[in-house]
């Protein structure tokens, strides 16, 4: 299953997320260039295992805040909503005291960060519930000491429905794209985009292909396109289509051949931007509380990273005319 993923210059980080039926909390460096992981031994007040949180970068840590953290999801205690940091410098976790009133603990959501804010949005409650509550977490550091305070956003306009499993992708540096997620009765295809400085929702009329609703896919945004690949259809069915979201002329395309051969069909999978390269980590195609259904393709390994270089999509060249017969 996969585990958030945040990205610098020079390495991505992962923390947490699902490995071999087990909820993991440890922490990954790995290298775009060299694609070498590297368990990063760390120390401090860390956040016990989870799955379905959020992990952004702010300033020189990792924010790590929400997600499954019972022992068995059916289980009736409450779900973990402490904000913890880690110190990349020191590879130190905190767990940061919070001013004020903190949102409701929850999993499946979206996190992004505006302007040195944390945006969080939607999701799970602990009890099964749909949210559709905006947050933003404004943190400051002194010295080593972080000081944390949630505000909720009460936006001008309306916005999405309640919905977990949807993607947030930053486009600029001051909008997010929040597309697709559920609500546990149907699925979505809606392009939603959040404006941090009027604090507005707008809902997006799009043109061409518009993918088929679904949940638990990913995004990422290079230049004025959004990406999204795989997630998991109303039917159940696992995806693996690649479809971009160019944002001036609000007009889907979607990608079918050239790329060369895509990963495996998958949901809960993660996204990340490096230049003008998307890299997709993780995520699974089979039942993952079943271990017998587990895919034995090496594609589908939760290690394997594929790398998708969109300068080389916009230079496909256009077939045109009919296709030579085949020759026997």
């Amino acid at each position: 299953m996969a585990t958030p993923v945040a990205s610098d210059e020079s390495r991505f980080l992962l923390f947490g997320g699902v490995v071999d039926n087990r909820r993991a909390n440890d922490v990954y460096s790995i290298d775009p260039t060299s694609f070498v992981y590297q368990r990063l031994h760390t120390t401090g007040d860390s956040p016990g295992p989870r799955c379905g949180h959020t992990g952004v970068l702010y300033w020189n840590s990792l924010i790590v805040w929400g997600g499954e953290t019972r022992r068995n999801p059916s289980d009736s205690g409450p779900l973990d909503k402490a904000v913890y940091i880690l110190d990349l410098e020191t590879l130190e976790w905190h767990r940061i005291a919070v001013e004020g009133e903190s949102p409701e603990a929850r999993s499946g959501h979206v996190a992004a960060v505006v302007d040195k804010k944390m945006y969080m949005f939607g999701g799970q409650s602990g009890d099964g519930r749909m949210l559709e509550d905006l947050w933003v977490l404004h943190l400051t550091k002194c010295d080593v000491d972080y000081t944390a305070r949630w505000y909720q956003v009460e936006p001008v306009s309306n916005g999405p429905p309640a919905l977990m499993n949807a993607s947030w992708a930053k486009h600029n540096e001051w909008e997010l794209i929040l597309f697709g997620g559920t609500d546990d009765q149907y699925s979505y295809n809606d392009i939603w985009i959040f404006s941090a400085p009027s604090c507005t929702w707008e809902k997006i009329g799009c043109t061409g292909s518009i993918p088929i609703p679904r949940e638990g896919h990913g995004a990422a945004v290079t230049g004025d396109t959004m990406y999204v690949f795989g997630g998991r259809a109303p039917d159940g069915k696992f995806l693996n289509d690649l479809t971009g979201f160019q944002v001036a002329n609000k007009q889907w395309k979607s990608f079918t051949r050239g790329l060369g051969p895509p990963p495996s069909s998958r949901s809960e999978h993660t996204m990340v931007t490096r230049k003008n390269q998307i890299y997709v980590l993780g995520g699974f195609n089979t039942d993952p509380e079943d271990p017998t259904t587990k895919s034995k393709s090496p594609k589908d390994s939760s290690c394997v990273i594929h790398v998708l270089d969109t300068d080389r999509i916009f230079s496909l060249p256009s077939l045109r005319g009919a296709p030579p017969r085949r020759k026997v």
